[in-house]
C-alpha cells in the first residue's frame, strides 16, 4: 500500500518522546494537538479514535485479571486513554460548528454523554450483571468505547471535508 504522506519529521517524533519522558501541562498538550492538526486536518478524530480504540487493550486485562497488580495499572491506562479523547473531540466540534451553534452543540454533547454514561450505565450494568455477572457488562462497555473509536477513525474524511469547507472564502 503506497504511503499518502511522508513520515513525520524526526523533530516531531523527538518532541513526542520528550513529552512522554517529562510530562507536559494540558496547554502544551493542546498546542501539540493543534500542531498535529495543522499537518493532518483529521488529527482530532485520529487522536480520539486511536485512544478510544486502544483503551480496550487495557480494559480487558483490567477486568479479567484477578491481580490488583495488573488491575490498577491497566485501569489507570484505560482511564487515561478515555480522558485523552475529550480535548481533541471538543476542538473538532469547536472548529466545525458555526459560532451561533457552538454552545448548543457542547451542551447537547455533554447532556448525551451524561445521560448515556453516568446516569444510565450504573442501572444498565446492574441489571445485566444480575443475569450474567459483572465481567461481561463491563467488557461490553469497553468494547463500545473501542467501537466509538472506530467510528471516529471512519469519520476522518468527513471532518477533513468540513474543515476544507470552512476554509473557503466567504465562510465563517
Amino acid at each position: 500500500m503506497p504511503k499518502t504522506r511522508p513520515p513525520y519529521p524526526p523533530q516531531f517524533r523527538a518532541r513526542l518522546i520528550e513529552l512522554a519522558r517529562t510530562g507536559r501541562t494540558p496547554e502544551e498538550l493542546g498546542r501539540l494537538g493543534d500542531t498535529f492538526a495543522r499537518r493532518a486536518p483529521s488529527a482530532h478524530f485520529l487522536i480520539s479514535g486511536v485512544t478510544l480504540a486502544a483503551s480496550l487493550l487495557f480494559t480487558v486485562p483490567a477486568v479479567l485479571s484477578p491481580s490488583p497488580a495488573v488491575f490498577w495499572p491497566a485501569m489507570f491506562l484505560t482511564l487515561l486513554m478515555l480522558f485523552v479523547n475529550i480535548g481533541p473531540l471538543n476542538a473538532a466540534m469547536a472548529n466545525v460548528l458555526p459560532a451561533d451553534l457552538r454552545a448548543r452543540g457542547f451542551a447537547v454533547t455533554t447532556m448525551i454523554m451524561h445521560l448515556l454514561g453516568d446516569a444510565a450505565s450504573p442501572w444498565l450494568i446492574g441489571v445485566a450483571s444480575d443475569s450474567v455477572g459483572l465481567r461481561v457488562p463491563v467488557l461490553v462497555t469497553g468494547a463500545m468505547l473501542a467501537l466509538a473509536g472506530v467510528v471516529l477513525l471512519a469519520g476522518r474524511r468527513t471532518l477533513e471535508r468540513d474543515m476544507r469547507a470552512l476554509a473557503l472564502p466567504g465562510r465563517a
